[in-house]
């Protein structure tokens, strides 16, 4: 079989399982590497976010395959899901955005590997810039909030990329490109409360981003309005304020609900192997089983806002 036939098969057998994908060819990995250094280099990357986001970036670099040649970017179409804790006998509904839930990955990856194995190949997960990936493969476009949207699913999915020693039979790498719908909007811009996106231009303020705080462990800065707070982790301000997202801002799915003495043992700080078998299966179903040590704090805060 043709390499092109085998990475059209592939793009037909995610398309059947409602995910979206491409391929770049892994020079431009490389090329990222370079101009991530650079950034890095002139202090245009803040150290804080340097620090939370990119020191596990692993440009062109596994494990599991020598000579990688090409990268797969695969989109999954993800809800936000709705945890429901039990406080005062009263049921507090709390959100997560998409992107956060991995229960896909693993259909993805066996996937991927099953098809490439076939024709000798193989694929491996790669800790990349996944938005930037993304859009420079056409797959995406960015937004003026810097969150890559895609057409049909908006921000309301997931990106992966995966390492393969599959040669590239097309290489979809091209420039940057916006969407066209934010070229006289501010919709975004409005509505972020910190002020971290920017009325023009496509780079947002990382570090004054709500997501940036509730994702790290020290206590919110003084200048944050505890009113601002709306997600148990992530923000969705500007995703739900986004004209694209218009006719998918309201996909919420339910899913686990924690009762009254779960939620207690979870506000106290409870370390994980001192919590109930049950209460660790639902932390692990929502992918917060490492994220115990923001998780009471940042409930504290939903907690507090008024109905």
């Amino acid at each position: 079989m043709k390499i092109s036939d085998t990475i059209d098969r592939i793009y037909a057998r995610l398309e059947s399982r409602g995910y979206r994908s491409t391929m770049v060819s892994i020079d431009h990995v490389h090329q990222m590497q370079s101009r991530f250094e650079t950034e890095l280099s002139n202090g245009l990357i803040n150290p804080e976010v340097r620090r939370a986001y990119l020191t596990n970036m692993s440009f062109s670099k596994s494990d599991n395959i020598a000579d990688p040649r090409s990268v797969i970017i695969v989109a999954e179409p993800q809800p936000s899901i709705e945890v429901i804790f039990t406080v005062n006998c009263n049921k507090l509904p709390t959100i997560i955005p998409p992107t956060y839930l991995h229960s896909n990955d693993a259909e993805v990856e066996n996937m991927l590997t099953g098809l490439l194995n076939q024709q000798g190949y193989t694929a491996a997960r790669a800790i990349l810039p996944v938005k930037l990936l993304a859009v420079h493969s056409g797959l995406a476009k960015y937004g003026k909030n810097n969150i890559a949207y895609i057409s049909g699913l908006g921000s309301y999915h997931r990106l992966l990329a995966f390492y393969t020693d599959c040669p590239c039979p097309e290489d979809n790498w091209g420039d940057l490109q916006a969407l066209d719908e934010c070229r006289d909007c501010q919709a975004c811009t409005k509505k972020c409360p910190t002020g971290a996106i920017s009325a023009d231009g496509f780079r947002i303020q990382a570090e004054r981003c709500l997501t940036f705080f509730n994702e790290q462990t020290p206590d919110f800065p003084d200048w944050i309005d505890p009113s601002w707070h709306h997600c148990l982790v992530g923000c969705l301000h500007c995703q739900k304020a986004c004209p694209v997202n218009k006719d998918i801002k309201d996909w919420i799915q339910p899913s686990v609900e924690f009762s009254q003495e779960e939620t207690a043992l979870l506000l106290k700080g409870t370390a994980l192997d001192d919590l109930p078998v049950e209460t660790t299966k639902k932390l692990k179903q929502i992918y917060l089983d490492d994220s115990l040590d923001i998780l009471p704090r940042n409930l504290n805060q939903l907690m507090q806002k008024p109905e």
